[in-house]
């Protein structure tokens, strides 16, 4: 497959809500995407023009638009056998990239890595938000991904009643969550993350919310974190895993850039930008080397 990076500067949220203006999710993407696109690797930018809004009759008809113009060309980019490396800002982008990576492979099982500090389960809930929209992906009702088959790296454990539910929702559907795991715990939580999504799957997809990094490293994403992953081991647990498992797509979502704390924005896209070239050197490398035992 060959490595391809994608923007998506959408700022979705509810479908049923107005678009947040300011609140820097499309703006991260565009900010990310001019970071990157020196770099010697084919690119695409989805964007969604006036026209699209002028065609639908309301706003929730506009997201909805949107997001169908996602599941199409991440359809596409598998089916032309592209591997997707994603930057943007709207959590809920999730929903419609996995969907078209589905899409495009209907008969593969589908493994699924999935960083981030919260457990958002409301699979039950019709609206494919930044919080749920993992829950919408394992919902045995969509038949997107196999619960038993997807695991949580980075949660920040909490007592709250929310999240006794959560954990009692992840239960229900078999999701395995790996709590932040500190430098020591690294390759125990590779090597689970491994042999959950990759049991009897046919490629693995990695998802990273960049809220799961600590907020003094990561400080413009949609959700601050101070007690997240240090950079390192974010970049160890995701170059870890692009090295051992076959890899159909990645993406990197979560930050926020709305031009109000420069200084922040400035921090943050530099540490993604270092992740992002580490991880994209690996796929690169891989698939430049036909090592089909990696990636997909």
């Amino acid at each position: 497959m060959k490595p391809i990076l994608v923007s998506i500067p959408y700022e979705g949220g509810a479908l049923s809500n107005a678009k947040r203006e300011g609140s820097g999710s499309a703006a991260a993407a565009v900010t990310l995407f001019e970071h990157l696109k020196h770099h010697d690797i084919a690119q695409k930018l989805i964007d969604f023009d006036d026209q699209t809004k002028l065609k639908s009759g309301n706003k929730r008809d506009y997201h909805q638009s949107c997001q169908a113009k996602i599941v199409q060309a991440f359809e596409a980019l598998l089916a032309s056998e592209h591997l997707p490396i994603t930057l943007g800002g709207d959590l809920s982008l999730r929903y419609p990239i996995l969907k078209g990576v589905k899409a495009a492979q209907p008969h593969r099982q589908l493994g699924y890595i999935y960083f981030g500090p919260q457990l958002n389960l409301l699979p039950d809930q019709e609206e494919k938000t930044a919080g749920n929209a993992v829950g919408q992906l394992v919902s045995p009702d969509n038949g997107l991904i196999d619960g038993e088959k997807t695991v949580q790296l980075g949660w920040v454990a909490d007592r709250t009643m929310e999240t006794r539910k959560a954990l009692q929702m992840a239960g229900r559907l078999g999701l395995t969550v790996i709590p932040r795991p500190d430098c020591e715990a690294v390759i125990e939580a590779i090597r689970i993350a491994v042999d959950t999504a990759f049991n009897y799957t046919d490629g693995v997809y990695i998802s990273v919310d960049v809220g799961v990094i600590r907020a003094k490293d990561a400080p413009a994403v949609s959700h601050p974190n101070p007690l997240g992953l240090t950079p390192k081991v974010a970049a160890d647990l995701i170059t870890g895993l692009v090295r051992r498992v076959p890899l159909v797509g990645i993406d990197f979502l979560g930050a926020s850039f709305s031009g109000q704390h420069p200084e922040a924005e400035h921090k943050t896209a530099h540490l993604i930008t270092k992740i992002v070239e580490k991880t994209t050197f690996l796929i690169k490398t891989y698939t430049s080397n036909g090592d089909d035992t990696t990636i997909f």
